[in-house]
């Protein structure tokens, strides 16, 4: 027998490890299969009795928005159900703490006999460590109470009462003590949390400041990578209008070759055509002929007069001859003398005539030789202007042959407001370089960061594991101060059946306890069943997880599934024997059901197989609708005391429900449900008499009926009740049987 100083010091150092305990292996309990609900079963809506209405009722009175005369209403003789066939029991068992698989001793469809090994678990230091602290205090816990049933049996001697004095004396020293030191690792952490809390401050702000740097850089290479991209395209542009400049520039020069060419050729035509103008003017053609009239008329006058002086000659000649003669001489004479005068004007009229060809003659050269020189001058023009349109050729193609050769073309475009590219493609790669430094910068910034964080976790530990100490001093002194009310009061017939019954339970779990703490533990079938699932493979590694998950499957292995906080199922098992079938029962018709209740099940999958069953659990609320679905129905367990030959699990099942029939005629008085209200805690409806007057009247109520409740006292046949709509302010809910 263990002494209680002992069982106070162990259960207090056992208690600082408490947060490790439940990682033990130890198979989760078996469940009754199938679940038709998460709550509680409905059964008492078909038992009668005053029944109140189910959910929240209002207790202030609402209009009413109708009345309602209550009536029979005929019920069914029997009711035809569908469902499936489901095994009577299952479990799910899973892995507790962390370790590796060793040994699979099962497969899905092996069947296995209860207490058989289905998997072999090996825990690791510390899954093993919190297993046997847990065992350790299952089995002081097992023997404190071992003593205080053997104290309470025995009798206590005043021996015995003054050493439980005694202790709870040390235990209420030992208690001050934890809370001192308790109170003074409160004082060291709090300071040291708040030293860590402002480093964790300054890091967080580091790593703010680091992000937004790192997003300035970011969004500087943005910038420069847009950049470098109009840069290169600029260039390309200005690449090209270069060029095409070029060669515009190039064929326009062409064209000027050509065209001074031709004015070359024109203006060597006109030289020519003004030479030869020149040369026929210098002939002097008009002053040749005027001298030639002239030299003519001179000869004429020369004849003249050499004709006057014959016939002057002749008139003197005549001055002895006849009248005739005389006057034909005179007459000669003077027609001489007429011609005389006549060649003279003609003569001083072609002198005349003469010295205005000489002048035109003059000007006739002077003209030709000014049209001469300035068709020479347009000639040397035009050939300056052909030499120029050469040089420009010269000089474009030359350009142009430049422009062709690669690593010039971005510096002959160039113009002036435009970025390199050169120069932006090193900024580029400048913001790159920076990026990738802020990059570094802001993880080294979270690491920090994260190394503040779960620094400032860590002061509270000590106050943790004072305040488990100062939890187990003050448990061990109640247990103390108990078991001294224990010795000095006695003990009832009663309460010593009950601590035997405590002690045998605490016994079990410390043996359980006992046999899972152990380096290779065996997860052993509850029951016996066909195995249906296995989630873990040999070798696979269970580790725990956080919060109230206690094992996770790693590795590649195909898990089995999960229970319902998240844990893998490492071996699912269904039951052998007994089995029941599941159904859906609609509003309108599970109220005419009760557990206990017989029915009729029969296989369409297997002719001639017919079995009595019995309703064993009735769903509290409705089964989840899917898709479209608009109809409440609610699961309904039928268990089955056997399973007849050849009928397997999710087979189809009809339920036959015979002997409904309430009353007389089989009808029954009904209300709708809205009618119902609660009053004071009792269940009321609002009649009405003849007179309009209404009155609260207590109702008797029976089975749930869709949406009418069926009536057993209170009411009868022709009572007007008031309905009242669901209220719609917040806090007020219609009653619900």
């Amino acid at each position: 027998m263990q002494t209680p100083k002992r069982h106070a010091w162990v259960l207090a150092g056992l208690c600082l490890t408490s947060a490790l305990v439940g990682c033990q292996v130890i198979p989760q309990p078996s469940v009754p299969a199938p679940k038709v609900a998460p709550g509680a079963s409905s059964a008492t809506n078909g038992q009668q009795g005053n029944v109140q209405a189910g959910g929240s009722a209002t207790t202030t009175t609402n209009t009413p928005s109708t009345t309602y005369t209550v009536k029979p209403k005929p019920l069914q003789s029997n009711l035809q159900l569908n469902g499936r066939v489901a095994p009577s029991r299952t479990a799910d068992l899973t892995l507790h703490g962390s370790g590796t698989v060793t040994q699979i001793d099962v497969s899905p469809g092996q069947d296995v006999s209860q207490g058989a090994p289905l998997v072999e678990f090996a825990l690791d230091n510390a899954s093993l460590q919190a297993a046997r602290t847990q065992a350790s205090m299952a089995e002081l816990t097992y023997e404190s109470e071992r003593d205080k049933l053997a104290t309470a049996n025995a009798g206590a001697s005043p021996d015995t009462v003054q050493q439980q004095r005694a202790v709870i004396e040390r235990d209420k020293a030992e208690s001050e003590k934890v809370q001192q030191e308790q109170a003074t690792a409160q004082t060291t952490a709090d300071a040291t949390q708040a030293s860590r809390v402002a480093a964790k401050d300054q890091a967080d702000r580091k790593v703010a400041l680091a992000q937004v740097q790192l997003k300035s850089a970011q969004d500087a290479l943005t910038t420069a990578q847009s950049s470098a991209k109009h840069a290169q395209d600029d260039a390309q542009r200005a690449q090209d209008a270069a060029q095409a400049a070029q060669a515009a520039a190039l064929d326009d020069a062409n064209t000027a070759v050509a065209n001074a060419k031709q004015g070359v050729t024109t203006a060597q035509r006109q030289v020519d055509e003004a030479t030869i103008k020149l040369t026929h003017a210098k002939l002097q053609w008009s002053t040749t002929s005027a001298e030639q009239a002239v030299e003519s008329q001179q000869l004429k006058l020369d004849q003249d007069n050499d004709a006057l002086k014959d016939a002057t000659a002749t008139q003197k000649a005549s001055a002895t001859a006849t009248a005739a003669q005389q006057a034909a001489a005179d007459a000669a004479v003077l027609s001489v003398k007429r011609a005389i005068t006549a060649d003279t004007l003609e003569m001083q009229h072609l002198k005349t005539h003469l010295d205005t060809a000489r002048v035109v003659d003059d000007q006739d050269v002077k003209l030709a030789q000014m049209d001469l020189d300035g068709a020479k001058d347009g000639l040397t023009q035009a050939q300056t202007t052909l030499q120029q349109a050469q040089d420009k050729v010269q000089k474009l193609s030359k350009q142009s042959a430049a422009a062709s050769t690669p690593g010039t073309s971005g510096t002959s475009s160039q113009t002036k407001g435009q970025l390199d590219p050169d120069s932006a493609q090193a900024a580029v790669i400048q913001a790159q370089h920076a990026v990738e430094a802020q990059t570094l910068n802001l993880q080294d910034t979270q690491a920090a960061a994260q190394a503040a964080a779960d620094a400032v976790a860590n002061p509270q530990a000590a106050v943790a594991q004072a305040g488990q100490a100062l939890s187990a001093a003050q448990a061990q002194l109640q247990a103390d101060q108990a078991k001294l009310t224990q010795l000095t009061s006695g003990n009832s017939n009663a309460d010593v059946k009950t601590e035997q019954a405590r002690v045998d339970l605490l016994r079990q779990q410390a043996e359980e306890a006992a046999a899972a703490a152990q380096p290779v533990v065996q997860l052993k079938a509850p029951f016996d069943g066909t195995v249906t699932e296995v989630g873990v493979n040999t070798g696979q590694t269970i580790t725990p997880l956080p919060g109230n998950v206690d094992a996770s499957v790693t590795g590649t292995a195909a898990t089995a599934g999960q229970t319902s906080d998240g844990r893998p199922v490492a071996v699912r098992l269904v039951a052998s024997g007994g089995s029941a079938v599941v159904a859906d029962v609609q509003e309108s018709d599970v109220g005419q059901l009760d557990v206990g209740q017989s029915v009729d099940v029969t296989f369409p999958g297997v002719q001639g197989q017919q079995v009595t069953g019995t309703v064993g659990d009735i769903a509290s609320s409705p089964a989840p609708r899917t898709g479209s679905e608009t109809s409440v129905a609610y699961p309904v367990r039928i268990d089955l005391p056997n399973l007849p030959p050849g009928v397997r699990i999710g087979m189809s099942a009809n339920i036959n429900v015979s002997g409904l029939n309430a009353g007389a005629g089989g009808s029954t008085l009904t209300v709708p449900r809205t009618a119902l209200r609660s009053v004071n805690g009792q269940t009321v409806v609002t009649t009405i008499d003849p007179n309009g007057q209404s009155h609260d009247t207590p109702v008797q109520l029976g089975r749930t009926l869709g949406s009418d409740i069926e009536v057993l006292n209170g009411l009868k046949d022709g009572d007007t009740v008031a309905v009242y709509e669901p209220p719609t302010m917040a806090g007020q809910t219609q009653t619900q049987p």
